[in-house]
């Protein structure tokens, strides 16, 4: 890790802050904290302390080093009175000093804070922060870790202290730091994660006034956590029509007669996993808490848990009248526009692809094998969805017949570093939900064609790859590999094999199909054969290539900009597109 000397900067405010480069091969690639001074004596003071303080420490724990020193000034204290930031304390600063301009108004305020207590003796008086107290670099200071300040007592009581007490947000940087640095989930999990419990604590801090807006950990206990969970079971969900379940679930219709629902088993029990890995991380490794607050919620975790069996939704494969209806050429052109919303369903269709991995896909992680001479496609541990999905995938040849390759060329002598260049993959709605447009538009296509039930979804092509690799006798190492883990527990479900035999060829041929081995690079050739073989939809590959042709052609760049697609309702295009498709030959499938 390439760890540079602290430098210094000032703000605009005039209050210092530290800053340390880690590298672009690192994340974050730079770790920076406020001074809470504006002394520039002071300052320096300070980051010669924290240059010996980390210089003194191996490098591979550097970051928590830095972590450690920012805790100990982390806070403004304004006579009695703390704030969290640098923006806090600087508005704190200006009110105080006017009202030192406006001595009535001031005599005002005075006079009505003094009715709730000892307000009055925090803020008159006072308009500088408190000094920092500045560690000396002793060897024993650089030799162990810089000491936390005392957390503020308890609002539940007296206790015993944690030994490194830690506000909530550093910890949850530290934890967060900690899943990148040794890899335990992909790293968008990892900020997914993150995300999600800084929401958790909000929540507590909103449901909770005696807490502090930034929380100690060990002020939050079991009750916070167990309301949180309440108000996530009571949440509402996105709203489906009565019309389309046929299942014989309770069925909650809201005000207008619109079926609503809440977060199923499986979901509450998502979000009580990632507390429970933060807490109890917290609690063993990091001892910033004497208890673990998710212990009180195992009994609530036991009935999720059974809950979320209960409810466990098996998507249906689809069948050949719906895979003739889905992708009839001129329809599903009109409807599929866009690079993206064309060619995803029809890699999940050959495939049995994930529609994340397929949106973001990175032009990197296709190619063709030598040795073979076979065209792939990698999906990458950044954007599996677990260590099983990691994988290598052939790119069949009805994809090429379609025109794939074709598209993938184009967008490499277009400078493409995407798959599926237009879309912005970088905003905030997108990073965490990358699927999300294709996912609506491919639902829309659905209700186009006239083929709804819930059970019925974009993921329903892995289940007809799954099933078409069953049906046609291939290994199910080869499904294995094809479709990631999700087959093994396909077999297991079905009874095709055991639990121990699936734990078998897990451990046995699954962990090392996919790497080099004697005479054998990659094994892409049973792979595709049992694709090729196995996976043969009803459509009309004729006319689809000429669809595939016409999106190719409107997939563009305009200086650094990707544009794809043409207005729906530009009539223009629609009738070039019916002359292009034309009528003839409507009813020749592939064979």
């Amino acid at each position: 890790m390439g760890f540079s000397s602290p430098r210094l900067y000032r703000k605009k405010t005039g209050v210092y802050f530290v800053r340390v480069l880690l590298g672009k091969s690192v994340f974050p690639s730079e770790l920076r904290s406020s001074l809470r001074t504006k002394d520039p004596s002071q300052a320096r003071r300070l980051v010669a302390v924290l240059n010996a303080f980390i210089e003194g420490v191996s490098m591979p724990h550097r970051p928590s080093a830095f972590n450690d020193f920012r805790n100990t000034i982390s806070t403004w204290t304004v006579g009695n009175v703390s704030v969290a930031d640098d923006d806090d304390q600087d508005r704190l600063g200006r009110f105080l000093a006017e009202l030192d301009r406006r001595p009535t108004w001031k005599a005002t305020f005075l006079d009505i804070l003094g009715r709730t207590g000892n307000v009055v003796e925090a803020i008159s008086g006072c308009h500088q922060p408190a000094q920092i107290q500045v560690p000396t670099a002793s060897a024993a200071a650089i030799q162990g870790p810089v000491v936390a300040p005392a957390p503020a007592p308890s609002p539940y009581g007296s206790g015993p202290a944690p030994k490194n007490p830690m506000r909530l947000s550093a910890a949850l940087e530290r934890f967060r730091d900690n899943a990148l640095r040794n890899k335990t989930t992909v790293p968008r999990t990892t900020h997914d994660r993150h995300e999600f419990l800084l929401k958790v604590g909000q929540y507590v801090v909103g449901m909770d006034d005696r807490l502090d807006k930034d929380p100690w950990v060990h002020h939050i206990h079991t009750h916070h956590l167990a309301r949180f969970m309440d108000a996530s079971a009571e949440r509402i969900g996105r709203q489906e029509s009565k019309e389309t379940h046929g299942s014989q679930e309770p069925i909650h219709l809201d005000e207008d007669g619109e079926q609503v629902k809440t977060l199923k088993a499986a979901s509450l029990l998502k979000r009580l996993s990632d507390m429970s890995s933060f807490f109890t991380w917290a609690h063993k490794e990091l001892q910033a808490t004497t208890e673990n607050p998710i212990d009180g919620l195992q009994e609530r975790r036991r009935k999720l848990t059974q809950q979320a069996k209960d409810e466990k939704t098996e998507y249906l494969p689809f069948e050949s009248q719906h895979i003739t209806t889905i992708f009839e050429p001129e329809r599903y052109l009109m409807e599929g526009r866009f690079s993206d919303y064309f060619w995803t369903p029809l890699l999940g269709l050959h495939l049995g692809t994930r529609l994340k991995e397929l949106v973001t896909m990175e032009m990197r992680s296709i190619g063709c094998e030598e040795d073979s001479g076979i065209w792939y496609m990698d999906v990458k541990p950044e954007f599996a969805k677990n260590k099983n999905s990691v994988r290598r995938l052939p790119i069949v040849q009805p994809l090429i017949d379609l025109g794939f390759l074709e598209y993938i060329q184009q967008m490499r002598v277009l400078g493409a570093k995407n798959l599926f260049p237009h879309r912005d993959l970088t905003g905030k709605t997108a990073m965490r939900l990358p699927s999300k447009l294709c996912g609506d538009a491919f639902a829309k296509l659905l209700d186009v064609c006239g083929v709804v039930h819930p059970l019925l979804v974009f993921h329903s092509f892995r289940h007809t790859v799954i099933t078409a690799l069953q049906d046609g006798g291939t290994p199910l190492s080869l499904s294995m590999q094809i479709v990631g883990h999700q087959a093994q527990d396909h077999a297991v479900r079905t009874g095709l094999i055991t639990a121990e035999e699936a734990r078998s060829v897990t451990l046995s041929t699954y962990t090392h199909a996919d790497r080099p081995r004697m005479n054998v690079k990659f094994p892409l050739v049973p792979l595709k054969e049992a694709l090729e073989r196995c996976v043969r939809p009803p459509i009309d590959y004729r006319r689809l290539k000429i669809a595939a042709d016409i999106v190719r052609e409107n997939t563009v760049r305009h200086g650094t900009e990707f544009v794809s697609g043409w207005p729906k309702l530009r009539e223009a295009s629609a009738e070039e597109v019916r002359r292009r498709l034309g009528t003839s030959g409507s009813d020749e499938h592939a064979s």
